[in-house]
């Protein structure tokens, strides 16, 4: 009744539905665009080209349709004014005009710091009660802040897995959100991770668990390099016994948790209930009262390999033109723990090459002396960044285990959705 007779026969009958179809068409082609070929290249150029084409597609898709015809030749005015405007407001946004991109708050006006990255999934936990509330990292959360604002990182489109992400409560009751790739940027990552694995991030952390003990549904230990708990703790008296000895050594330890790698740790992991998320622990040995509460509950020797069961340690580095170091990499537990094992006890699991590769090795360490021993396998220092390295544990029942070792070890928190139990 109320179409007008005429546009009966078009593909739109009211005048107002074109141009909003065509240029709402055009502009989830731009996005589109600039998100793909920007996702495959990480490279703003990129972007760029696939904005452009993007955009182009959908004006001429949302031409076609409308017309009703593959002749749209004369139709281009319309998509050089989307495209001006584009650019306009692209100019706008660049120039920053009302301060966004340079609004980093001052120290007296923050009450609180929440801060994660993509390697602790916190998106889920109140950040509330996980927020650094100390001087000392607000100011360094703000001066780090500062810095990516005035280098500008590679802050094109941001990845989950590269991601920083700082939220703001300020003393006024709002909040200022930013989230940065910062990783292509050495300097400011670790700045970064010295603050997420902090004494008051790992207090936080452990804090919160204990005022959760009634909503989890397993909490296990085991070695570090087991891929099964060694050690299930059902009671709920045992679990905020265990918790309370750890928060103890954090409020006592004195270094960072970020620090030189430790290894033959004890990894701590707790499962909760519904969409929360997994949590894992890595409890360094300098933790005296949780060890000594190990030891009392007698935990600690089903945990931990003791160096008294190793008869020697060969160690040797990566090479690449070796192709059996492919098959060794290939040794390595997918887990979230600080270190990679997988004990060889037969030839059916390649034991005898493994054995000839690290023998025949022309650049290998041997090490019988039982203190050299224990060294190396709690904190082996001779781990880089750039160079890895194949630590073979030869052990009294014959059978034998091989640990990588480099530099990206932690002790502390990580957080993930995923239970890499089941």
């Amino acid at each position: 009744k109320i179409r007008p007779s005429e546009e009966s026969g078009n593909a739109f009958v009211f005048r107002i539905l074109p141009p909003a179809f065509k240029y709402a068409l055009t502009f989830v082609g731009m996005i589109s665009g600039g998100t793909f070929y920007e996702g495959i290249s990480r490279d703003v150029e990129w972007m760029y080209f696939g904005l452009f084409i993007g955009a182009l597609l959908g004006y001429v898709i949302a031409e076609i349709m409308i017309q009703k015809s593959w002749r749209i030749i004369r139709q281009w005015k319309g998509f050089v004014a989307f495209c001006v405007l584009m650019i306009a407001i692209g100019g706008f946004v660049k120039l920053d005009v009302f301060g966004f991109v340079k609004n980093v708050p001052q120290y007296n006006e923050v009450q609180s710091v929440y801060l994660t990255d993509a390697m602790n999934y916190q998106n889920s936990l109140p950040k509330d009660r996980l927020a650094f509330r100390s001087e000392k990292e607000i100011k360094a959360i703000i001066d780090l802040h500062k810095q990516i604002v005035k280098e500008k990182p590679n802050l094109g489109f941001v990845f989950a897995t590269d991601s920083l992400r700082i939220v703001y409560n300020l003393k006024d009751g709002s909040k200022i959100a930013r989230e940065y790739n910062i990783y292509s940027n050495e300097d400011m990552r670790l700045k970064a991770r010295e603050i997420l694995y902090s004494k008051e991030a790992d207090l936080n952390h452990v804090k919160y668990l204990q005022s959760t003990v009634s909503k989890m549904n397993s909490f296990n230990l085991s070695g570090a390099f087991d891929l099964k708990p060694k050690v299930m703790l059902g009671d709920s008296d045992k679990t905020k016994e265990l918790l309370l000895n750890i928060r103890k050594d954090i409020e006592l330890d004195t270094g960072l948790m970020v620090e030189t790698p430790s290894y033959n740790l004890i990894s701590l992991a707790i499962e909760f209930s519904g969409n929360n998320p997994f949590w894992n622990y890595s409890l360094p040995k300098r933790f005296k009262n949780t060890m000594n509460w190990l030891k009392e509950n007698n935990y600690l020797d089903r945990l931990v390999l003791n160096p008294l069961q190793v008869n020697k340690l060969t160690i040797i580095h990566e090479d690449a033109n070796n192709s059996m170091m492919d098959k060794l990499n290939g040794l390595e537990a997918s887990y979230q723990v600080p270190g990679s094992y997988r004990s060889i006890k037969d030839e059916t699991q390649g034991g005898q090459n493994f054995s000839e590769l690290f023998e025949s090795s022309k650049d290998k360490m041997v090490v019988t002396d039982s203190e050299q021993i224990e060294k190396f396998m709690d904190r082996p220092d001779f781990a880089t960044d750039k160079q890895k390295y194949y630590m073979k544990l030869d052990l009294h029942d014959g059978s034998y285990q091989i640990w990588t070792v480099d530099n990206t070890r932690r002790t502390g928190f990580l957080i993930d959705h995923t239970n890499y139990y089941k």
